[in-house]
């Protein structure tokens, strides 16, 4: 299932009952939102990601899930190798962080963008 709503835009190949190949691509899809200031953007990729669904294939939409929970990613208060400290943290490694569950969201990427996108 697909994530709608107003500000939300999901970029991806993928369909209802497509059948991913065995050699894919590792970025199904990307969800990309926007708000008004972070916090809403941050509710409109949470929201997004719940509704967001793919069987079948290991995903990062519990880490992105996880992510969007974090007051360092709330107060926008984070650097290049944040990742990588947080599942240092949370020890586990990069690699690990992919949900394994039957069904499972898709994983995505979000982010809030700069009141001049969308242009009106």
């Amino acid at each position: 299932m697909l994530p709608a709503g107003p500000w939300v835009r999901v970029d991806t190949w993928l369909e209802p009952d497509t059948t991913v190949p065995p050699f894919y691509d590792s970025l199904l899809a990307k969800i990309v939102v926007w708000g008004e200031d972070r916090e809403t953007a941050v509710r409109r990729g949470r929201r997004a990601l719940a509704e967001f669904a793919v069987e079948g294939l290991p995903t990062t939409a519990g880490l992105f899930t996880e992510l969007l929970s974090e007051p360092w990613f709330a107060a926008a208060a984070f650097h290049t190798g944040t990742l990588e400290q947080c599942c240092a943290t949370a020890r586990r490694t990069v690699t690990d962080v992919s949900d394994v569950e039957p069904r499972a969201t898709a994983g995505a990427a979000t982010s809030s963008c700069s009141p001049s996108w969308p242009r009106r």
